[in-house]
């Protein structure tokens, strides 16, 4: 048995918690669940690094032509070295506090009209949940910033200055042509993130189709052979262009296409409390704080920011000159498509 503590009157097994909040946030996730977050003991040990970020060393590919054996017994062939490149990831630290007031507990039993009703028994049991969301938070932030780095250009797809609607709205052809980014390693897209009004007007087009899965379940949503995972937090810009009177209002819209194992996710163990409880007896409310130490890093693109606290702020993530491109374009398995609706 773990360490048990009560609060609210209810007692919590920290231990308990702590590990099934962090499998419901694995479980529960789409992004994990469809291949495009990929968890491993590596990515673990790299999490649980000292400091603000760790170093990811690679093997660069092997490089050159081949050459014709020499026949004479003194032309020797030629030697190539082996490259070696650096991806560096940055280590997050965080945490939420939530609480639930006396008063408030005694006043949700009288309205659910049930004397076990317990506020703080539902935070404990959602907790998964909300790391889930904050996770998708963070990598969207993430991919913000990255695909802001000037390095990151031959990945992004920006049809929104298109003269047709055909040319500047998500459809069958603009969503090819965003998978041609990665050229010949396209088909290795699997899964594609966007905003609900994208997924309603690709709907509309007749362009989404629902599986159920062999387990059962309810049926998933899939763009061709790619999971679809709907996202309101992608990134919706409203752009005004022209002088008045004739200025028009247009309306950008962010989707990603990812590959498997795009983002690395590795979730540490930290020195400090995953879950603490807390009582502030004057203002009659107790505290549960839980806290979370990982990494959330797309494979290929280096954080080389100088984060300001212990871990970046999803506004630091977002800032492209704190990324650069360290994989080839064609080895990065994420494509940004920038495009209208109408």
């Amino acid at each position: 048995m773990g360490t048990i503590v009560t609060i609210s009157g209810l007692p919590i097994d920290i231990e308990k918690v702590v590990s099934y909040a962090l499998e419901q946030t694995t479980y529960n996730s789409n992004l994990v669940q469809c291949g495009i977050m990929a968890r491993s003991a590596e990515f673990d040990a790299l999490a649980n690094a000292t400091g603000t970020t760790v170093n990811m060393p690679f093997w660069k590919d092997l490089e050159g032509d081949s050459e014709v054996l020499p026949t004479d017994g003194s032309t020797k062939l030629s030697t190539t070295d082996i490259g070696t490149g650096l991806d560096k990831a940055a280590i997050n630290h965080r945490g939420k506090a939530f609480k639930v007031n006396d008063l408030v507990q005694e006043l949700a039993k009288v309205q659910a009209n049930d004397p076990n009703a317990d506020p703080m028994a539902v935070i404990a049991s959602r907790i998964g949940a909300y790391w889930d969301g904050e996770y998708q938070k963070i990598l969207l932030s993430i991919l913000k910033g990255a695909f802001a780095a000037t390095s990151m250009a031959d990945l992004v797809l920006d049809i929104t200055a298109g003269t047709s609607a055909a040319d500047r709205t998500a459809n069958a052809d603009t969503l090819i042509d965003a998978e041609g980014k990665l050229g010949d390693r396209g088909s290795q897209l699997q899964a594609i993130m966007m905003h609900s009004a994208t997924e309603r007007k690709l709907r509309k087009d007749d362009l989404i189709d629902y599986i159920k899965p062999s387990e059962g379940g309810k049926p998933l949503a899939y763009y061709g052979d790619k999971r679809v995972i709907v996202n309101d937090e992608l990134p919706v810009e409203k752009i005004t262009e022209g002088q008045s009177p004739n200025q028009t209002t247009k309306t950008v819209y962010t989707t990603y296409l990812f590959g498997a194992g795009a983002v690395a996710l590795g979730e540490g163990t930290p020195d400090y409390p995953a879950l603490e409880t807390d009582r502030e007896a004057l203002a009659g409310n107790d505290i549960l704080i839980s806290r979370r130490k990982n990494l959330i890093h797309p494979r290929g693109i280096k954080f080389k920011g100088s984060p300001s606290g212990v871990s970046p702020t999803n506004a630091e993530f977002a800032t492209g000159t704190n990324w650069e491109r360290a994989y080839q374009p064609k080895h990065i398995k994420v494509v940004q498509f920038k495009h209208l609706l109408a």
